[in-house]
């Protein structure tokens, strides 16, 4: 491991964030400062003379927060051939180290657990040691405080027994990044959960063991005020039984005892090694809830439930014939219903459980639509939440939230909310919560609460359904099957009719018009005798994307134009990349561009207008730009419109499934060169049949509309007759 890179880098977004300039404002102190720190291989710069060069350069006035040297370690780390999970115990093992040190020496701290270190096995007297030493003398360490502190026991050992192997100044700077980052006032459990976060990014399986920020949020803030014990049958890392007791420890001065079980054992020691950075107590028990006795089970105010979705095989004959499943035995192929049930048993009188669950679960059929009429007669189902899809990163399944009770046979009615529109879809998630849209977390909590008032609002995704009539639609509780079906509004389509009908004979007139002013063809512009010809690259300049952007989806990014935009011409979904990319040495689109396929649809092609001004060329295609004052973009897009284009197109490429054509190629082909006459002709062409086909357009809409609006008019009378 001694090629493992130990110093700490920072890229050019890095530098814009410490700063707090654009990234466009670091690229330009890189071009005039001649004494700007020289980048690596890989663009990355060396933070210590990058700190050096702002502080000189009056850019910053103080030292470079520690975090941006931690994101480079990290990155080094993960440089040393450790898996990730092998990576995370390492990094919350030194903080639970330095906390314990600190807890041990510092009479104002407030533990979850008393510890006690020597002053032999604290930091202080560690870092003494030469570099190459302090792997060792960590282990040794970590061993003597888990020996004296049964409470760590588990969270120190195991965790740093890689440190040994790694290049002693990686260790050491590590270890003193997470002090320092503390010294600056970031607490040591946040910096847990910006570790494990980032981790975790690299890790598709991790999000078996943790609740998505958004799914958290929406179910802690639903919980209420007041609860004196909180229960998690299936706490994985803890991150959603930690956050309901700082949720709880803010709204009231009441206690609250927190019970987490968890049958994966490395999970539970994340949890623990959680709770006890927060300086929280919390029991956690390592034990599979359905092995656990019912009459041992807790009796909680709260039971808050992210189980693995859909769990087949979840159990043996035992529990499957299990007496404690009192509305029915749920099937082994999914444990949805066994954990709502689960959870039931789990509440005082008064209780209240919100338990994540596969949509599946509230529409199956056989034994679960019988489990599910079950719970509707008693009453315990309060509501179902239907979210949308994608707010788990390693899954696109959508989840619903059951909100279930204590049984209460006088319930008459079911809240039933579809939020599964809500939120905003980005590249790689849903968010339901984003910066720059509206907060539908706090909409579902409020149609939620207006429920339990005896009220429904909301009524465009909240309904309240009686429970008589989901028993008799086969039990099934997925939202938008009570949708509300809105009234046919006659007389407002048969106004809107009207409208357009008196409308299409002066759009028709107005197309057919824009028809007639379509140009002949002039018989003198296509004589070859009179055109000359050059080579492509002759007259004009020909671009490919430089480097490869980073997609986003924010409307704050830069415009992206590629080969998707070149089927649609432009027209299709917006896609975008980085503020921080556009910086790079990108093609940028300037208007009289002509953009050109180079594969798939080779030659399709857009002339970019002032709308797609500033967007970024994207990979597959080739920008071409005139540079000689005979030829103009307009000539340029008309060529690539022509047969004679295609027709050379076709001969220059290459493959067969995949068709490609090379820049060089294009580059090669020969264009005609047109007279003055011929170029004015040219931007009358497009402005003519850009106006009709725009006008066609119009009354094609409208004609369409006309059909709809007949057609619903039409089932509608129908309807009403029988």
């Amino acid at each position: 491991m001694s090629d493992v890179p130990s110093r700490t880098t920072v890229n050019i977004s890095d530098i814009a964030e410490i700063t707090g300039f654009r990234s466009s404002a670091v690229g330009n102190w890189r071009k005039r400062h001649s004494d700007f720190p020289v980048s690596d291989s890989s663009g990355r710069f060396d933070l210590s003379e990058v700190e050096r060069w702002l502080i000189e350069n009056g850019k910053i006035d103080s030292r470079v927060p520690a975090k941006f040297a931690r994101r480079s370690l990290i990155d080094s780390l993960q440089m040393s051939g450790l898996h990730t999970d092998e990576i995370t115990k390492l990094l919350v093992s030194v903080l639970i180290f330095l906390e314990a040190s600190d807890a041990s020496n510092r009479s104002s701290h407030r533990p979850s657990v008393e510890v006690t270190v020597s002053e032999n096995d604290r930091w202080t007297r560690l870092r003494q040691f030469p570099a190459d030493e302090v792997g060792e003398k960590l282990c040794e360490a970590a061993k003597s405080i888990e020996e004296e502190n049964r409470a760590l026991n588990g969270l120190l050992v195991d965790g740093l027994s890689e440190a040994p192997e790694l290049p002693g100044a990686l260790l050491v700077s590590l270890i003193e990044n997470f002090d320092a980052t503390t010294k600056e006032g970031t607490p040591r459990f946040s910096l847990f959960d910006d570790v494990v976060s980032r981790i975790g990014k690299r890790d598709r399986f991790r999000g078996e063991h943790s609740t998505p920020a958004d799914i958290a949020k929406l179910m802690i803030q639903m919980i209420g005020h007041d609860a004196s014990t909180v229960c998690d049958l299936a706490c994985g890392e803890g991150g959603l039984l930690s956050s309901a007791a700082l949720s709880l420890q803010s709204k009231n001065s009441k206690p609250t005892n927190l019970i987490g079980f968890d049958v994966d054992e490395g999970a539970l020691r994340m949890a623990r090694s959680r709770f006890f950075l927060h300086g929280t107590a919390a029991d956690l028990r390592l034990a599979d809830s359905f092995r656990i006795p019912q009459e041992e089970l807790s009796q909680a105010d709260i039971v808050l439930l992210d189980p693995p979705l859909g769990l087949a095989d979840w159990g043996d004959a035992d529990i499957y014939m299990d007496k404690r499943w009192r509305f029915g035995a749920p099937p082994r192929s999914n444990a949805d219903l066994a954990w709502m049930q689960l959870a039931v048993q789990c509440l005082s009188s008064s209780g209240v459980a919100i338990v994540a669950a596969s949509p599946s679960t509230a529409r199956s059929h056989g034994r679960e639509a019988e489990i599910r009429k079950a719970m509707l007669r008693d009453g315990v189902i309060k509501a179902v939440i239907q979210l949308p899809s994608r707010l788990r990163t390693e899954t696109n399944v959508p989840v619903a939230l059951w909100i279930l009770r204590s049984p209460q046979p006088g319930a008459d009615a079911v809240l039933l909310i579809d939020a599964s529109g809500l939120g905003k879809s980005r590249r790689s998630e849903h968010d339901l919560d984003p910066n720059d849209g509206p907060n539908d977390i706090d909409r579902i909590v409020q149609a939620y609460r207006a429920f339990e008032e005896g009220r429904v609002e909301d009524h465009e995704v909240a309904w309240a359904v009686n429970i008589t009539d989901v028993i008799n639609n086969r039990s099934i509780l997925e939202p938008k099957q009570y949708r509300p079906i809105p009234e046919f509004d006659t007389e407002d389509a048969q106004r809107r009719s009207r409208e357009l009908r008196e409308k299409l004979p002066e759009a028709t007139e107005i197309a057919i018009a824009a028809i007639e002013r379509l140009p002949f063809s002039n018989e003198e512009s296509g004589s070859r005798d009179s055109a000359s010809t050059r080579t492509l690259s002759e007259v004009a300049d020909i671009h490919l994307r430089t480097n490869a952007p980073e997609l986003e989806d924010s409307e704050d990014g830069t415009l992206l134009i590629g080969l998707r935009e070149i089927s649609v011409e432009g027209t299709g979904t917006a896609r975008y990349i980085g503020k921080e990319s556009s910086t790079r040495a990108l093609v940028e689109v300037r208007k009289g561009d002509v953009v050109v396929a180079l594969k798939g649809n080779v030659g399709d092609s857009i002339l970019a207008t002032r709308r797609h001004e500033g967007a970024v060329l994207d990979q597959g295609c080739a920008l071409i730009r005139p540079n000689d004052e005979g030829v103009t973009g307009p000539w340029v897009y008309l060529w690539t419109q022509s047969q004679q284009f295609r027709d050379r197109v076709s001969r220059a490429s290459t493959g067969a499934t995949m068709p490609f054509l090379s820049s060089r190629a294009l580059a090669d082909l020969t264009i005609p060169i047109p007279t003055a006459e011929q170029l004015d002709e040219a931007e009358r062409l497009l402005g003519w049949f850009d106006e009709a086909l725009k006008r066609v357009t119009e009354l094609q809409s409208d004609l369409t509309e006309l059909r709809r609006l007949e057609v619903d008019l039409l089932v509608s009378h129908e309807t009403s007759t029988r």
